[in-house]
């Protein structure tokens, strides 16, 4: 009888583990991930309650500086984080499923008044280009010291000086970028067919999560079947619409 009692207690509990919210955590990003109207909502958001209403699961999503989400899935207080890069540091403390939530381009925006064809970095000699102070877009384009760049405080700055023919390219992450010009209303700004980076973006898993292992099988199958279905990329879509 006391057999019989321990296995039930220890099957509750395990049932109650698998059953309550899984947490996620990262900072407001838009248009990734962000609170709308007190709401979650943003890129990421609309693809993960999607993989969570096919997976029968529920997420509950935590907005905090970064620094802090990052504590928070070390310490094994948040199961998840999401919209961040991989890296060897954080292979130590994070498991990750092999398929990406999204992949994001870095590229040039330009205005309606740049005429140049520009198909590599060495036709942008001499030309003033749109960057944001302490960002990296890549090797290539951080050593080239040809083109003239004019740094801004912010993404927003940026583009809105673009908008306003106060510099002829700028340069952003592509879902960012289309992102601003909606929220801006700007009109004739398109991207230029050069490719600065191209990096893969995970929701990562908390080694310290009590329930890690059985999380990343659900986002594995989850992720997949998504991609499979084309759901990652009809989403996505949705956002690189002017």
């Amino acid at each position: 009888m006391l057999k019989l009692f321990i296995v039930i207690f220890y099957s509750t509990i395990s049932f109650a583990i698998e059953a309550s919210p899984f947490i996620i955590v990262s900072d407001p990003n838009p248009p990734y991930e962000y609170l709308n109207n007190q709401q979650p909502a943003g890129m990421d958001i609309e693809i993960l309650q999607e993989i969570a209403k096919r997976q029968k699961i529920e997420f509950r999503f935590q907005f905090v500086p970064w620094a802090r989400a990052l504590n928070m899935v070390k310490e094994g207080k948040a199961d998840a984080i999401i919209s961040l890069l991989k890296t060897e540091d954080r292979l130590n403390f994070l498991h990750y499923p092999e398929t990406p939530v999204y992949e994001d381009k870095i590229l040039f925006f330009a205005n309606k008044n740049f005429s140049q064809k520009p198909r590599s970095l060495t036709d942008l000699k001499g030309v003033r280009v749109g960057v944001v102070a302490g960002n990296s877009y890549g090797k290539e384009f951080d050593e080239n010291t040809e083109m003239i760049k004019e740094v801004v405080s912010t993404q927003e700055m940026g583009m809105k000086k673009l908008a306003a023919n106060r510099t002829p390219l700028f340069v952003i992450n592509e879902i960012v970028g289309f992102h601003l010009i909606k929220e801006l209303k700007a009109e004739g700004i398109y991207t230029l067919p050069i490719i600065l980076s191209q990096d893969k973006y995970y929701l990562a898993i908390s080694k310290k999560s009590p329930r890690s292992n059985t999380f990343l099988k659900i986002m594995d199958q989850g992720l997949k079947e998504a991609q499979k279905s084309g759901v990652l990329s009809e989403i996505k879509k949705k956002y690189l619409k002017k």
